[in-house]
């Protein structure tokens, strides 16, 4: 039992999920530990959601709610949360999906116990579409619990073994310790927002905890964001990102090869689509050229 009970704020951002927002803050309100506050960030919903919200903050003193006229993004919510926390610890939630009854103290003890920065959990995938669930924890580490250093989560968050990477690159699924943040946001008007941003609290943590368990659940549905049809901002705003990141890894003296390498493959990969999407005589097209020929110096 944890004799020190520090408050944890959760963020959730919320945009038009109406048929998801209940479903979302009942994982909150159904966890075995009760210090926390939920920040409820409504980004310019036109549906119930914003109704929805204060109805909850009405039942529940540790229930907040701030309300965004016009949409401004995830990021923008996010950061608007930030600014609004007041825990020691900040976890991420996004408000069509749900946490694990546990999740908030299990990764809280850990991180006192331990003294840890950051406890990332694993997460699984409920797929509405074909009523599917994914997981992919391997039995044999289940609910076991890794320690790693800065430059090991660095790494994961390019290639794991044959395991998704997505845990330790996605904001939500993790406990932070809420000082990371003092100099870190999330960035406006881009897409990839979590590759601008998780490594810089990697970067500024002591140590990481990975807990081999599934906390969070992902909900894909038919607004979720994610696609393979090509679009040429996100890919480069995705290239625009991990150069940021090489480029912080420089400053803190930490290995870049893995990440050059997967930029290194990512404008392989755009340079492919545009000449399939005929914009070869594009800006974007010569930029990739010119990164590329730079890898080969």
């Amino acid at each position: 039992m944890l004799l020190n009970k520090p408050l944890i704020s959760i963020i959730v951002p919320v945009h038009n999920v109406e048929t998801y927002l209940e479903q979302c803050i009942h994982s909150v309100l159904n966890q075995t530990y009760s210090n926390w506050e939920l920040l409820l960030i409504n980004d310019g919903s036109t549906d119930s959601s914003g109704t929805i919200c204060d109805d909850y903050a009405k039942g529940d003193e540790r229930i907040y709610i701030k309300h965004i006229k016009k949409s401004k993004g995830v990021s923008e919510a996010r950061n608007t949360g930030l600014s609004l926390a007041k825990g020691e610890y900040i976890t991420f939630l996004d408000s069509d999906d749900g946490i694990r009854e546990d999740f908030l103290e299990t990764c809280l003890t850990t991180a006192i116990q331990h003294e840890v920065d950051i406890v990332i959990g694993h997460f699984f995938i409920w797929d509405e579409r074909n009523q599917t669930f994914y997981y992919f924890v391997e039995q044999a580490q289940k609910d076991q619990t890794e320690f790693l250093t800065v430059q090991e989560t660095l790494d994961r968050q390019v290639v794991w073994k044959n395991l998704n990477t997505a845990p330790f690159v996605v904001p939500w699924g993790k406990l932070f310790k809420a000082s990371l943040f003092d100099t870190v946001r999330f960035p406006k008007n881009k897409r990839y927002e979590d590759e601008y941003t998780i490594h810089k609290t990697f970067l500024k943590a002591k140590q990481i905890a990975l807990i081999h368990s599934e906390f969070y659940m992902y909900r894909r549905h038919g607004q979720s964001f994610m696609t393979t049809d090509f679009n040429l901002k996100t890919s480069m705003n995705n290239i625009e990102a991990l150069e940021e990141r090489i480029v912080d890894l420089v400053l803190a003296k930490k290995d870049t090869e893995l990440v050059r390498q997967k930029l290194y493959n990512i404008l392989l990969h755009t340079k492919h689509e545009l000449e399939v999407n005929q914009c070869s005589d594009s800006l974007e097209y010569l930029r990739v050229l010119n990164k590329l020929e730079l890898f080969s110096e």
